[in-house]
C-alpha cells in the first residue's frame, strides 16, 4: 500500500533530479517516465468497468474490507459519497485526489472506528439480505421484488434517531440490528436491488433520503420505505404496513413533508401514479360509485390481511368515504377493533384490522 510520505519523497526526488538535469543544460524528464515511478506497483489500481459497474464496485469492497487507506482507479467518473457509502457501511467518509503524474485518482479512505470486524458484519448483512431475497416469489418480476423488499424491510427494521444505537445511518443497521433512520433503510434498499440487478439510486431533501427507480412499472418511480414504516402493530403483534410511498411520482412524492427541494435522481417525466394500487387493488376512480368501496374492503378483508388499502382518484370521494368508513367496514363483513390513517396528499385511506380495543 503506498503511503503520502512515499509520494512526496517520490516526487521530491524527480524534481530534485530535473533540477540537476535542468541545470546541466538538458531538457526536464518525460512525464510519462514520473508516471511509471508513481505508479507503485504495490498501490492498488483498479480498472473501472464501465460496461460492469457492480463488478468493480466489488472489487474495489475487497480493498475496503482490508481497510486500505488508498486506493486508486483508472477509468470511469468521479466516485460521489452516495455511491461508495451506500455499499459499505464501514466507511465514513474519504477525499479524492488527481495528479498530472499519474494516471488514475487516488481515494484516501476514513473508517469507522467500530468496524474492525468489517468481514464478519458483511457477511451478516449479505444473509440477511439472502433471508429476504429469499422471500421473493419464484417467477416474480421487478414490481413483486420491489414490493417484497418494502414490506421485508418495514416487517424487520424499527425506526430510531437514538445516538444510542449504532449504524443507524447504514444498510448494517437496517439489515442486521433492525434499527435506523432514513439513510439505513434507504441504503439497505439498495444493497438489496444491487444484488437483483434492479437499477436504483438516491434522493434527498436537508434531512431525508429515499429511493428512485428509472425502470419501474409504468415509467420512472420512487419509494421511500422509511414513510412507509409506521411501527405499530395488530394485536397478533404482526406489523401494519403502508405503501403510499410505494412507486410514486416525482410530483407525488414532492407533496409529503421532507419531500420538497430534493436533490439527486430527480426526474421529470409524470409517468403513470398510483401503480402500486393499480396492480394490487384499492384503486377507487371517479368513475366507480361508493359501494365500490365497500366490495374492495370485503376482497382485501377476505385476503386474510391486517390492513384495508384504498386510494381514491377523486377527492370528494376519499373525504366521503373517510367519513363513513365505520359503515363501509360493516357492510363488508368487519365488525371487530380497527385504527384509520388518513393520507390527505395521497387521498389514501389505510384501515388497521385486528387492532387492540
Amino acid at each position: 500500500m503506498i503511503k503520502k510520505g512515499f509520494v512526496q519523497r517520490m516526487i521530491a526526488a524527480v524534481l530534485a533530479a530535473a533540477l540537476v538535469i535542468c541545470l546541466s543544460g538538458c531538457c526536464l524528464p518525460d512525464l510519462a517516465v514520473v508516471s511509471r515511478l508513481l505508479d507503485d506497483p504495490d498501490f492498488p489500481v483498479i480498472e473501472w468497468n464501465e460496461d460492469d459497474p457492480e463488478g468493480s464496485f466489488r472489487e474495489l469492497g475487497e480493498h475496503l474490507m482490508r481497510r486500505e487507506q488508498y486506493v486508486g482507479i483508472r477509468g470511469g467518473e468521479e466516485l460521489e459519497w452516495m455511491d461508495v457509502c451506500s455499499r459499505n457501511f464501514w466507511v465514513d467518509t474519504f477525499s479524492v485526489s488527481g495528479s498530472d503524474y499519474s494516471s488514475y485518482k487516488t481515494y484516501e479512505f476514513y473508517y469507522l472506528p467500530d468496524a474492525d470486524e468489517c468481514e464478519i458484519q458483511a457477511g451478516l448483512a449479505e444473509l440477511e439480505a439472502d433471508s429476504i431475497i429469499a422471500c421473493i416469489p419464484e417467477g416474480a418480476d421487478d414490481f413483486q421484488k420491489v414490493l417484497t423488499i418494502h414490506d421485508e424491510l418495514i416487517r424487520r427494521t424499527e425506526y430510531t434517531d437514538s445516538e444510542d444505537q449504532e449504524h443507524i445511518y447504514d444498510l448494517y443497521g437496517a439489515l442486521v440490528l433492525h434499527k435506523a433512520v432514513c439513510q439505513g433503510y434507504t441504503f439497505a434498499m439498495a444493497y438489496i436491488l444491487d444484488q437483483l440487478g434492479i437499477k436504483n439510486g438516491f434522493v434527498w431533501s436537508e434531512d431525508h433520503i429515499w429511493t428512485y427507480l428509472p425502470d419501474a412499472p409504468g415509467g420512472e418511480k420512487y419509494v421511500d420505505v422509511t414513510w412507509d414504516d409506521i411501527d405499530e402493530n395488530d394485536s397478533s403483534g404482526d406489523p401494519y404496513i403502508l405503501h403510499n410511498c410505494l412507486f410514486v411520482t416525482a410530483d407525488e412524492m414532492s407533496r409529503l413533508e421532507k419531500h420538497s427541494d430534493a436533490e439527486g435522481e430527480l426526474s421529470d417525466e409524470s409517468g403513470s401514479g398510483n401503480n402500486y394500487y393499480r396492480r394490487a387493488g384499492g384503486y377507487i376512480n371517479k368513475a366507480q360509485c361508493l359501494s365500490v368501496s365497500s366490495d374492495e374492503i370485503a376482497r382485501q378483508y377476505e385476503l386474510g390481511r391486517n390492513v384495508i388499502e384504498l386510494r381514491f382518484e377523486d377527492e370528494a370521494d376519499y373525504e366521503y368515504a373517510a367519513v363513513r368508513i365505520g359503515g363501509l367496514l360493516r357492510e363488508s363483513g368487519y365488525t371487530g377493533a380497527y385504527i384509520v390513517w388518513n393520507d390527505d396528499n395521497m387521498q389514501v385511506l389505510t384501515v388497521g384490522l385486528n387492532c387492540e380495543e
